[in-house]
């Protein structure tokens, strides 16, 4: 079985052609870099999120699209918002992951839902 490369979209610049991922996050910096797909195809732009809220909103906000791409921006989100936490205690991490998962998870269980309720109504 072939495991499918990461989208990756080519981009014409000054500098010559650049490949963007639709999704990518840098573990040092704990940012989620997005390629701003509300702007395409007019505009090419990326969004860095410095948190899981900001990750969060990126997926309700439709600045990301594609069931593939919200799924990666939520589990980078998760990743995000659990690099945040800065205690030694297990018990308050744990409270902490559950937050941070309701935050940014729910976001993409809501749009499934909403599409098939949608889809529903229609048939």
């Amino acid at each position: 079985r072939r495991i499918k490369k990461r989208e990756v979209m080519n981009v014409n610049c000054l500098e010559g052609s650049k490949h963007f991922h639709t999704v990518s996050f840098d573990s040092k910096e704990n940012i989620v870099i997005l390629i701003n797909q509300k702007k395409l195809p007019h505009q090419f732009s990326l969004v860095k999120t410095t948190d899981f809220y900001q990750t969060a909103a990126a997926i309700q906000d439709m600045t990301v699209r594609g069931a593939g791409a919200i799924g990666a921006t939520a589990a980078f989100g998760f990743a995000q918002g659990c690099n945040s936490f800065k205690d030694n205690s297990l018990e308050l991490f744990e409270k902490h992951w559950k937050k941070v998962f309701k935050i940014t998870l729910i976001h993409e269980i809501y749009l499934i839902q909403y599409k098939k309720e949608s889809n529903t109504t229609k048939e």
